[in-house]
C-alpha cells in the first residue's frame, strides 16, 4: 500500500506541474489542492486513497478543460491578429508616402463621382469609344480614372459645319468628328449614377455651357469677362487633320488652319501637333449672344516672330536649294525649302508630276519682297513620297 500511495501522489504532482504551465490550469489545481476550512481531515488510510483518487480525476478534468479552451482561444487570437495586420497601414518605402490599394482607390473615385454628382462639379476624362446600339444610336465611351462614363452623341455638344445638313447627312458628319477625337480629353458633368452596377452617365454638353457662361458671359468688378478678343489663351487640341487642329479653348470648339498656325508653310499638321497637345492662341474674334451660339477665331502664329522676310534674305537669284512640296493647287507647286524659305513655282522640268510632300530640287529665279516669297521653278524630284 505505500507502494500504492508513492505512486498516486507522483502521478498528482505530475498533473500539478502539467497544468502550471497555463494559468487557468494552475489556479484550478491551486484549488484543488488547497481544502477549503470547512473539511476535517480523514484519518482512515481507504478514505484518503479515496480522495487522493477524486482529487486525480477532478485535476484530469480540469485539464482537459484548460486544453479544451486552449484550442478554442488559439483560432480566436489568430484571427483578431490577422485583423490587425490587415488593418495596418501600407509599409512604404518613403515615410511620409500616401499609398492606396486598388480597392481604396477604387472607393476614393467613385466617392469622387458621387460628390461631383450632387455638385455639378465638371470632371475630365477620355474619350476611349464609339458604341453603336441595337436601335442605331451611338453612344461616346469616357474612361475616368477606371471607371465607365458614358454619354449619347447629342450630349458631346459637336458644333456641326454649315446650316444647310438634312439629318442623315448631319449625323454621318458627326460621326466622322467624334471619330477624330478619339484619345481627346473632354470635360463633363455627371448627370446619372448606378450605385449598385456603378455605372454613370454624363454630358459634355452641360459641362460645355457651364465654361462658356463662366469664361465668356459673366464679368469681373471692372465689367470685363474673362476672354475677349485679343487674349492670349491656352487650348486643348482634341482632334488633328492633315490641314487643320480642332482645339477646345473653355468650352467652345474652333478649326485653327495651317496658315495660321505658323509663319512657314506646312504639308501637314499631323507632323506638329497630336490629340491631346496644348496650345497658345491668340482670340481675334468672339461672335454670339447666348451661350448655345457663341463661336470664336484663333490664330498661333501671332504669337511666333515672323521669320519670313530673313529667311528670304538667305536665297541668292539663280541659287539651287532642297525642299518640300507643301501643297500644288491649279498648276502652282507651293514648297518650303530647307532654309525655311516659302517658295512657288509654275513650271516643273521633271517628267515626273510632283506630289504633296516630294523632296524636290528649286532654282531662284526672283525674289518677292512684298510677300517674303521666293519664285522659281522645280528642275527635279529628288524623292517621291508614294
Amino acid at each position: 500500500m505505500p507502494r500504492i500511495k508513492k505512486t498516486e501522489t507522483q502521478t498528482t504532482q505530475a498533473y500539478e506541474n502539467e497544468l502550471s504551465t497555463t494559468p487557468a490550469a494552475a489556479d484550478a489545481s491551486a484549488a484543488v489542492s488547497q481544502p477549503s476550512a470547512s473539511e476535517t481531515p480523514k484519518p482512515k488510510r481507504t478514505r484518503k486513497k479515496a480522495s487522493v483518487e477524486t482529487s486525480t480525476e477532478a485535476i484530469s478534468q480540469t485539464a482537459d478543460a484548460a486544453q479544451t479552451q486552449a484550442k478554442s482561444t488559439a483560432p480566436v487570437e489568430a484571427v483578431v491578429k490577422s485583423t490587425i495586420i490587415r488593418k495596418a497601414p501600407i509599409l512604404t518605402i518613403d515615410a511620409y508616402a500616401d499609398v492606396e490599394t486598388p480597392e481604396e482607390a477604387d472607393d476614393t473615385t467613385w466617392h469622387e463621382i458621387q460628390n461631383a454628382f450632387l455638385t455639378k462639379k465638371i470632371l475630365t476624362g477620355y474619350l476611349d469609344g464609339l458604341e453603336r446600339l441595337e436601335a442605331g444610336n451611338v453612344l461616346a465611351v469616357l474612361h475616368y480614372k477606371g471607371f465607365r462614363v458614358v454619354m449619347p452623341v447629342t450630349e458631346m455638344y459637336v458644333n456641326l459645319p454649315g446650316n444647310n445638313l438634312d439629318r442623315t447627312d448631319a449625323r454621318n458628319v458627326q460621326h466622322r468628328y467624334l471619330s477624330m477625337m478619339l484619345g481627346a480629353e473632354i470635360d463633363f458633368i455627371v448627370r446619372g449614377i448606378d450605385s449598385d452596377t456603378k455605372s454613370v452617365v454624363g454630358s459634355r454638353r452641360d459641362a460645355m455651357l457651364k465654361k462658356r457662361q463662366t469664361f465668356y458671359f459673366d464679368r469681373d468688378a471692372n465689367g470685363q469677362t474673362l476672354i475677349y478678343p485679343g487674349r492670349i489663351v491656352q487650348g486643348r487640341v482634341i482632334a488633328v487633320t492633315e490641314q487643320f487642329i480642332r482645339v477646345e479653348v473653355f468650352g467652345v470648339d474652333t478649326n485653327v488652319f495651317s496658315r495660321n498656325l505658323t509663319w512657314y508653310w506646312v504639308s501637314d499638321v499631323r507632323e506638329y501637333y497630336s490629340i491631346g497637345d496644348t496650345i497658345l492662341l491668340r482670340v481675334t474674334s468672339i461672335s454670339g449672344t447666348k451661350t448655345s451660339n457663341i463661336q470664336i477665331e484663333v490664330d498661333a502664329k501671332s504669337l511666333a516672330a515672323n521669320t519670313n522676310r530673313d529667311n528670304l534674305r538667305k536665297c541668292r537669284i539663280q541659287g539651287k536649294y532642297t525642299g518640300k512640296v507643301v501643297d500644288v493647287r491649279r498648276g502652282v507647286i507651293y514648297v518650303r525649302l530647307s532654309n525655311g524659305t516659302n517658295a512657288i513655282a509654275h513650271f516643273c522640268q521633271d517628267f515626273r508630276i510632283p506630289g504633296k510632300k516630294d523632296d524636290v530640287s528649286f532654282v531662284v529665279t526672283r525674289l518677292e519682297e512684298e510677300h517674303n516669297v521666293a519664285i522659281g521653278i522645280v528642275t527635279r524630284i529628288i524623292r517621291q513620297n508614294l
